[in-house]
């Protein structure tokens, strides 16, 4: 009878070791472009690993894990990563962002395992500035731009006026200076 009760209350018991390196990747890039980090993931053991992300709003980088329950997809971030990622050992992942909007963004890479409980957790922050529409010409060292100088606005037509002004007397002298010496025919 008492191996009976040993065998009904036994407790099957296992663990496993997972770890993600490094513990926090910092994204830095423009609107529209992409930035890309590589994470390692390790375990003793062969694991299937779920990923998953979630975001704080914009401009909120504490690291509390109840602050992190937004999707990429709300504040319009374009993240890829391996969701279903088997690991033997050690295996490194890449992680690529794009954002439409500019700002800074707290985030958050979680992997879990498959058949398990067990799960790590990378901090990401994202820092988007504002990329540069185009720039126009560079004079002397200085750019022009019609995003970062208004008064490019009224610099470039007035030298582009100046320029033509210029061809025009230039192509009108050569013209009166032929009507003058008509070049000469060989007989």
């Amino acid at each position: 009878m008492k191996i009976f009760y040993s065998i009904i209350f036994c407790n099957f018991v296992s663990s496993i070791e997972l770890s993600i390196s490094p513990s926090q990747i910092d994204f830095n890039a423009k609107t529209n472009q992409e930035s890309c980090k590589e994470i390692t993931i390790s375990t003793i053991k062969n694991s299937i690993l779920i990923g998953s992300d979630r975001w704080a709003e914009k401009n909120i980088v504490q690291r509390k894990f109840s602050l992190h329950n937004l999707s990429s997809k709300d504040l319009d971030i374009k993240i890829n990563y391996p969701t279903n990622l088997k690991v033997d050992e050690i295996t490194n992942a890449k992680i690529c962002i794009v954002s439409k909007n500019s700002g800074i963004y707290h985030g958050l890479l979680l992997y879990k395992t498959q058949n398990s409980s067990a799960g790590v957790g990378i901090w990401m922050n994202l820092n988007i500035t504002e990329s540069e529409k185009f720039s126009i010409i560079k004079l002397t060292g200085n750019a022009i731009s019609i995003e970062n100088n208004k008064t490019s606005l009224f610099v470039l037509p007035i030298l582009l006026i100046i320029i033509l002004i210029f061809l025009f007397i230039k192509l009108n002298r050569k013209t009166t200076s032929i009507k003058k010496n008509p070049p000469k025919k060989n007989l």
